[in-house]
């Protein structure tokens, strides 16, 4: 038999990183091909991209601008390693996560 109050015991686990983005996040994307790894979109000007394993960004791109959005390519093949990023002055950058440029 299942108490039904014991659910209300069990405590989310929230991890919080050392560091991360300086100004307001915009915008959270999983990798569809990896749910170890998401993408995050900030008024700090950068995307970064987020490894659960090691609770850590390990990837960083800075723009000119802030970035409202980025997404991730749901694809295989040539483009899954690919992230298009929405930046203020009206302009969308690939940013190519193999390479680490944009």
């Amino acid at each position: 038999k299942t108490d039904v109050n014991s659910c209300n015991e069990v405590k989310p686990t929230c991890y919080e990183p050392k560091s991360g983005h300086k100004f307001n996040i915009n915008s959270i994307k999983w990798f569809p091909k990896d749910t170890g790894i998401f993408v995050s979109s900030s008024s700090d000007k950068s995307v970064q991209v987020w490894d659960t394993n090691e609770m850590a960004a390990v990837e960083k791109f800075k723009f000119s601008g802030h970035v409202y959005d980025a997404g991730l390519s749901a694809r295989g093949g040539k483009t899954s390693h690919l992230i298009a990023a929405a930046i203020s002055n009206h302009l969308v950058k690939l940013c190519d996560m193999k390479s680490g440029s944009d």
